[in-house]
Order: structure tokens, then C-alpha cells, then sequence
């Protein structure tokens, strides 16, 4: 049998599909062979090409026609170098590369490879990024390299790297130098008002524009300053106006630089800034003083507190001037008439020491360590009037006569409408309570029983955590005050209201468990819309009892028990509803006055210990004379008769 000799025809496919090889055989690649097994040499890498054989032997007259095509694929080869590399500086802590892929890149996809390594560099190639190329290849690269150093050359090249990575060709390699540091913003001019500071830009003109901002105080944000164009080698200088004494400010600047991006750069980088402090300064001028009354024969001059402007220290100097007449108000303001009345830091004088029946005019300024503040404008002008006179009318007048009469029959009058309309109105309302039987209850609630309260006076301080007067409750013991559910009370009759709110008696039903006989009990209601500060002295009535008035009123009295003829509940009912304990015998009234500003319903109004003082001296000063004080006490007022005297809209806060 003759031998079969076998003719091989083949040729590539290009990426535009076009086939070298095609059925007119034209354009084809031949290869003769006897053998079944054949091997094409030199072929392209990662391409396609098409494969036809024809037979023929000794006996045959030419080649049998070609069978049909069989397509191939060529194994991935070195892809080669990365093309057009481009390297610039866009800060001085960032370098663009750009490149573009192989023009052969023998196979997909292809990696990518940024290399570079600093001049004088120890370790050549120490710092490596990578990048991989998507499934459709782009015309061109990009990265950005980050946190380079400044003023330094870098020597940069791409790698282009086979899929697996085993194969890789490099780009030529490129110099590029990053820019310097910009100078730093530095002060020219600073005061306790002012900072000037200064910039100079680079010599070269590398930065387009710059920006200077500000830190907002106590965030994070930067604000807006100003901003301009960047001259080279020009100093700039910039004003900031209108600061605070002894005020630390922060600043930063943002440059940006000529590139094809035109980066922005803040300087100092991020987390960091310029940091400038004024200086400290004498006090600001203080406002003008005004004259208070506090009680009888007790005048208080007054006045803002004044910014420290950066001192340690602050000091007030009080001075006074008599004025005889109106035209000395006005024109005579000569500084040898001002006296020196009163030199500490607290921002209240008690008057003392001042001829009466004259007519005075104050003014203050605030001193520190680093100097004197202005003067304030001059108050008012203010009469002192002689001990024991009513401001503004001669005691020893007709005329003032006749005023107290018509006062006096006036708030008779009113006093007397006043209490027959409460009267008329709380008969009406318990009279509607009873009708209606009221179920309707505000959440907020104390309850007690009435007739099994016994008379000692820490009983409810023992058996109710919520008016202990030491420590407060622990979490144990208020889960052992019971839960009294609504349905278990009746409500039989209307005790009383005040700024608290209502009281009510009533039958509590099972207070004790299953089988426990009905009791009575007394049940206080929040008023509507309470307040949340309301809410929590409504549950710390008891506490608020240990106060400095109470403490003076019982050194008066000589250790007397306050509120001998009434116990708790009924003190706590008396207290909310304005009553207040009576003046002790032989206690001066201006002492008195005193105890009623400790029990003032605004807490804001109460006086401060160090006014409590100021007040003890005066008072110590002026009845020096009396040699003891009588112990006897009657407190007309509470005895088993609600309070509705003229402080019954005074708060229970005791402290």
C-alpha cells in the first residue's frame, strides 16, 4: 500500500477576525509531512489560527480537497514593554504616572507593576505598587504614588506582567523630583487684639494659588479666610482683627500647585496646624452699677461680671460720689469727688458707712495683673434714706400719713377679696370632687394613710424611702415602697391645692395584700404640665427641710423645734401651700427678712453664702448693742390653720 502524504495549510486569525488562511487556500502557510503528528514552528504568541489537511499518495492524481478548518490558540508569551510612560509632580508628597499598555501584550489580562526608588537609596527597588487591568483594555493608565517624600528624586518604571505572572517585560525608565515644603505661616505683629502674619512664597512658580483657613472653635471644621493668587518669591502679609485676648488660634494653609491636575495641598498636612495666641489683656470696661433693696435698711449695689481678658486674677474697684444736685449730675464728674468704697473680687457691695438722707452715684472697674480696666459709666443716682424710713417719702410727713392709710386700707381690701374667693372656689371644687366621685388620677402620685401615721417624727423617714433625709434610697429598698394600682382608691374628699398640686382623701382597698381591711389615705397629684424639675422635688420634700433659714431660726430660738404643733405630713402640706415659721421674738426683722430670702420659691434668688455673710456682719454690726434675745416663739400662723399669708406663693425648696 502506498504511503499517505499529508499537506498542512494554516494561518492566523488577526483580533479583526480577518483570516490569513481562508477557503481559496490563498495567503496560506504549507507544511508536508507523512507523519500524523506535526509541529508548527514559529508562530505568534496567544493567537488564533486555522488548520486544514489534504491527503494524496503515489497513485493519486493531485491532492484530495482540504478538510474543514480546525482553530487553534498559541500559548501566552512575554507580554512587551509598557509604552509612553509619563512621570509628574503634583505636590510635594505625590507623583502621576501614566503609561500605556503593550502594543503585544501576548496575552490577557495583563498586571502592571509601579516601580521606583529614591536617589541614594540603600535598597534599589523598596517600594512596590500593583494594578490590574480590567476586562476591556483601556487606551491608557494612571496612578497616583502618595506620601512621597519632599525635594527628592525618584527613578520610576512600569511592569507589564503575564496572567500568571510569570512572564514580564519593563517600560523604560524615568526621573522625576518632587517639590520642597512650602515656608510656614509666621507671626509678624501680635497683641491681645491683633495678629499679623506672614508668608513668602517658593521661588519658582510652581504654586498657582494659595488659601489661608481657620479652625472653628471647638470642632473640627475649617473655615474660609482668604485667598489669592501666588506671586514667586513674594512675602504676604495678613491682618486678622477683632480677637480675643489670651485665645489660642488655629490655621492652616491650602496651595495649589501648576500640574496637568492642578492639585490642592493643605499645609501642615492633615491632623496638624499653625497655632497663635494673643496676649492678655487688662478687663474689659464693666456696665454700670445698679442699687437693689434687699430688706429693711439693707441696699445692695450690683454689677455684671467682667471677662478676665487672660488674667489669673480679677478685682473690682467700687467707687461712690455724692451729688448734690442735678446739675452735678451732669457736669460734675471731677475724679477727686470719687471715693474708693469697696475693693474685692465679688461683684456685689453691701452699702455701709454712707451718711443717709444724701444722694449718691456709683461707678466700678475690674483690675487684673496685667492692668486697669476703664471706668463704667455712673449709675443712677440713689437716695439713702435714714434707717427705718420708707424710700422715697419723709416719715415724719402728712403726706406720709396719709399714703401708709390709703396702702393699708387698700391691701385690706384686698387681702379680704382675695380669701373669700379662694374660699369660694375651693368649696366649689371639692363640692364637684364629691359629686363625681373622681376616678381620674395624674400618674405622678404619694400616697400615705391617715389614720394609722404615727405621731414620731422619723417615722416617715423609716418607712418611706422616697422622704428619706440621709443618703438616698437603695435600688432594694425603693422596690419595697408597694404599687398601689389606681382601681384600689377612692376618692371621698378634697383636702387642699397649692404650686404642687392637689390633695385628696380617700379608701385605699387591699393596700396591704388580699383580706387587709380598707384605709384611709391622702393621695397628692402633680399639677397638669409639670415641670421635670417640679417632678423631682415633688418626691424630695423632706430633705429640703435642712436649711440655712431654718438653721438661723433655730439659733434664735435657741435650738426651739420648728413646726412643734404639726407632724411631717402636715408640715409638708403646710410648707407647699407658702407657710413659712414666724419671726422669733426679740429677732430683728432684717435677720428675718434674711431667713425669708433662703426660703425664696426661686431657687435663682436665693442668696449665696457669700451674701449670707456679707449680711451677718452688717447685721452683727448694727445690733451690737442688743445684749440677749428672748427664746419664746409663736407661730400663729400654722397652728392647725392652712397658711394664706403673703408668702403662700413662696416655693417649698427650704435650701
Amino acid at each position: 500500500m502506498a504511503s499517505i502524504k499529508y499537506t498542512i495549510f494554516y494561518g492566523l486569525i488577526t483580533p479583526e477576525n480577518v483570516w490569513q488562511c481562508s477557503e481559496s487556500l490563498y495567503g496560506c502557510r504549507t507544511l508536508e509531512t507523512y507523519n500524523t503528528t506535526v509541529t508548527l514552528k514559529d508562530l505568534a504568541p496567544f493567537t488564533n489560527y486555522t488548520v486544514r489537511v489534504a491527503m494524496s499518495n503515489f497513485y493519486s492524481i493531485g491532492m484530495s480537497s482540504p478538510g474543514p478548518n480546525a482553530i487553534f490558540t498559541t500559548a501566552e508569551g512575554v507580554p512587551s514593554e509598557p509604552i509612553l510612560l509619563q512621570a509628574e509632580a503634583l505636590t510635594p508628597t505625590s507623583i502621576a504616572i501614566q503609561w500605556r499598555p503593550p502594543v503585544k501584550p501576548n496575552g490577557h489580562p495583563l498586571s502592571y507593576e509601579v516601580r521606583w526608588y529614591r536617589d541614594g537609596s540603600v535598597h534599589k527597588w523598596h517600594s512596590m505598587s500593583y494594578l490590574s487591568a480590567p476586562d476591556e483594555q483601556p487606551l491608557s493608565y494612571r496612578m497616583l504614588l502618595k506620601d512621597m517624600a519632599p525635594a527628592t528624586n525618584y527613578n520610576i518604571l512600569v511592569r507589564a506582567y503575564s496572567r500568571r505572572g510569570d512572564m514580564h517585560s519593563d517600560s523604560e525608565l524615568l526621573s522625576v523630583a518632587t517639590f520642597e515644603l512650602p515656608g510656614n505661616l509666621t507671626l509678624a505683629r501680635v497683641t491681645s487684639r491683633e495678629i499679623d502674619l506672614a508668608w513668602t512664597a517658593p521661588s519658582e512658580p510652581i504654586i498657582l494659588s494659595h488659601r489661608i483657613e481657620f479652625l472653628k472653635p471647638h470642632t473640627s471644621e475649617w473655615r474660609y479666610l482668604t485667598s489669592e493668587a501666588t506671586e514667586a518669591n513674594r512675602t504676604y502679609i495678613y491682618p486678622l482683627r477683632k480677637l480675643q485676648p489670651r485665645t489660642p488660634y488655629s490655621l492652616r494653609m491650602v496651595l495649589t500647585y501648576r500640574s496637568s491636575l492642578n492639585d490642592s495641598f493643605a499645609w501642615p498636612p492633615e491632623g496638624h496646624h499653625f497655632a497663635f495666641h494673643t496676649l492678655a489683656d487688662s478687663p474689659g470696661r464693666a456696665s454700670p452699677p445698679e442699687v437693689s433693696t434687699l430688706g429693711r435698711d439693707l441696699f445692695q449695689v450690683r454689677w455684671d461680671d467682667v471677662p478676665r481678658n487672660g488674667g489669673e486674677l480679677l478685682l473690682y474697684e467700687l467707687q461712690v460720689r455724692s451729688v448734690d444736685s442735678i446739675d452735678e449730675q451732669r457736669t460734675g464728674d471731677t475724679e477727686q469727688a470719687w471715693i474708693t468704697a469697696y475693693n474685692s473680687s465679688a461683684n456685689h457691695w453691701i452699702i455701709r458707712d454712707l451718711p443717709a438722707q444724701s444722694q449718691y452715684v456709683f461707678r466700678v472697674r475690674a483690675l487684673n495683673e496685667f492692668g486697669e480696666g476703664e471706668f463704667s459709666s455712673p449709675s443712677e443716682p440713689f437716695t439713702l434714706p435714714e434707717p427705718g424710713a420708707v424710700i422715697g417719702l419723709q416719715s415724719n410727713s402728712i403726706r406720709s400719713i396719709i399714703v401708709f392709710v390709703f396702702l393699708g386700707i387698700l391691701l385690706f381690701a384686698s387681702v379680704l377679696l382675695l380669701s373669700l374667693y379662694i374660699v369660694y372656689k375651693r368649696r366649689q371644687k371639692e363640692k364637684k370632687v364629691l359629686q363625681d366621685n373622681v376616678r381620674d388620677l395624674r400618674p405622678d402620685l404619694e400616697l400615705a394613710t391617715l389614720s394609722e401615721l404615727p405621731r414620731n417624727g422619723n417615722f416617715i423617714q423609716q418607712n418611706n424611702a422616697l422622704y428619706a433625709l440621709g443618703d438616698l434610697p437603695l435600688d432594694e429598698e425603693l422596690a419595697s415602697v408597694p404599687l398601689i394600682e389606681r382601681d384600689q382608691i377612692i376618692l371621698t374628699k378634697f383636702l387642699g391645692s397649692g404650686a404642687f398640686g392637689e390633695v385628696y382623701e380617700g379608701i385605699a382597698h387591699n393596700l396591704g395584700g388580699e383580706g387587709v381591711p380598707p384605709a384611709k389615705v391622702a393621695v397628692k397629684n402633680l399639677r397638669k404640665g409639670a415641670t421635670e424639675q417640679e417632678k423631682a422635688e415633688f418626691l424630695k420634700e423632706a430633705k429640703l427641710m435642712r436649711a440655712f433659714g431654718v438653721l438661723l431660726w433655730e439659733v434664735m430660738t435657741m435650738g426651739q423645734q420648728p413646726y412643734p404643733a404639726r407632724n411631717n405630713l402636715e408640715v409638708l402640706h403646710y410648707v407647699r401651700e407658702g407657710g413659712r415659721l414666724d419671726n422669733p421674738d426679740n429677732c430683728p426683722d432684717d435677720l428675718h427678712d434674711l431667713m425669708l430670702r433662703c426660703w425664696s420659691y426661686n431657687p435663682e434668688g436665693r442668696p449665696d453664702f457669700a451674701f449670707c455673710l456679707d449680711t451677718l456682719e452688717f447685721l452683727r454690726e448694727k445690733y451690737q448693742a442688743f445684749a440677749s434675745i428672748a427664746t419664746a416663739v409663736h407661730n400663729h400662723n400654722y397652728l392647725g390653720q392652712s397658711f394664706t399669708g403673703r408668702h403662700r406663693l413662696l416655693s417649698s425648696h427650704l435650701i
